[in-house]
């Protein structure tokens, strides 16, 4: 009997780039079959920027800075009981990678830092069977922890 396909992980604000200069922007469902690039426009951000906002009207500081830093929280719970098929057809520009095509994941070893002395934009490559595929994560702060959740996923593939 085949396995049902479940979201493990998800992370947003994910840039793909796509031609010299060109990056466009995605979230990235983890499954347990697949990866699903799903592809965000800038009508999608713009409504559900609008919608956080129209939610956090009458708030204070506390609350809006809060739900900014628990917008993953957010996203998850969005997505967690959605079928993947869905998120997948949800705009013609998205796609996905068969997890038994994921080869490897690595970092440039260029590594830039801002005036503070933090990390800015590492880029991901993440290598299948046929492609490379560089990506941004948007959010700096995020680019570590999405570079080791692609790592564990990769890595787990080859023992399937």
């Amino acid at each position: 009997m085949d396995e049902k396909e479940m979201i493990e992980h998800i992370i947003g604000g994910v840039s793909r780039k796509e031609g010299f200069l060109k990056y466009q922007g995605y979230r990235l469902f983890f499954t347990n079959k697949r990866l699903i690039f799903a592809k965000m426009t800038k009508e999608m951000r713009k409504q559900e920027q609008k919608e956080m906002l129209d939610g956090l009207k009458g708030k204070g500081f506390k609350a809006r800075l809060g739900a900014v830093m628990t917008g993953h929280k957010a996203l998850y719970d969005k997505y967690q009981n959605v079928e993947p098929d869905i998120i997948l057809n949800e705009h013609p520009g998205s796609f996905f990678i068969d997890r038994a095509m994921l080869k490897k994941v690595k970092q440039p070893g260029v590594t830039r830092y801002d005036d503070h002395g933090q990390q800015i934009n590492k880029n991901i490559v993440l290598k299948t069977v046929q492609d490379k595929h560089v990506l941004k994560i948007n959010d700096v702060h995020e680019t570590d922890r999405a570079y080791q959740a692609l790592k564990q996923y990769v890595k787990e593939n080859k023992h399937l």
